[in-house]
């Protein structure tokens, strides 16, 4: 029961500050034209981003016209994000490659065979090490035919989270960057370490803008 209040009242605390948070804030996209190609292509999608990125990501999918799902675990602080997901009308993939990944891969396999799905996952979650990519969804998106696309995100002002990846959370008034952009390499090399250097090198990009 204490477990469930503490819950409920970090996830209503959360879903307020990012409400008005969120009502300041300014938005820069660079490379919408790749996501709204590959959403037109009759292939699934496969998005990954890192876990400390996940709050910019998935607000900016809110209340998506896409077939959109993200892949959530079963963890405290997961189960807090999952209430402000769902309140932002993202469907939920439940479980990890520490608890319950057998069911994520059954469920991602059923979403992917639906051409128009587009599902976001944190590669380095759900406990880490960060910003490094974990290989399993790429092996069922692989087998799958489904797009890989890369995403990252910044703020010109934000706070972070003490947990195990640093969260990012802006900050009122802070301009958001998001980045989309595809791998060099054909699909069936793309691979953990390729994903690791390409969303790296995609926040060095937003960096540097």
């Amino acid at each position: 029961m204490k477990k469930n209040f503490r819950i409920y009242f970090y996830s209503v605390f959360l879903k307020l500050v990012l409400f008005f948070v969120f009502l300041t804030c300014r938005w820069r996209v660079v490379g919408k034209k790749i996501l709204l190609d590959a959403v037109d292509a009759p292939r699934p999608i496969l998005l990954c981003l890192w876990h400390e990125q996940l709050v910019f990501v998935s607000r900016f999918f809110k209340n998506s016209p896409f077939n959109f799902y993200g892949i959530i675990s079963t963890h405290f602080d997961a189960e807090i994000y999952s209430r402000l997901l769902s309140s932002w009308k993202i469907k939920l993939i439940r479980g990890s490659s520490t608890r319950g990944w057998a069911n994520v891969i059954k469920q991602m396999i059923n979403v992917f065979k639906n051409s128009s799905s587009v599902v976001a996952i944190t590669n380095d979650g759900p406990t880490g090490p960060p910003k490094i990519a974990k290989e399993g969804s790429l092996s069922v998106a692989k087998k799958y035919n489904a797009q890989i696309i890369a995403v990252a995100a910044k703020s010109s002002k934000y706070w972070r989270i003490n947990s195990w990846d640093k969260t990012f959370i802006p900050k009122p008034f802070s301009t958001i960057d998001i980045l989309f952009s595809f791998p060099e390499d054909n699909l069936e090399e793309v691979n953990s370490q390729a994903v690791t250097d390409l969303i790296n090198s995609n926040i060095k990009r937003l960096n540097n803008l």
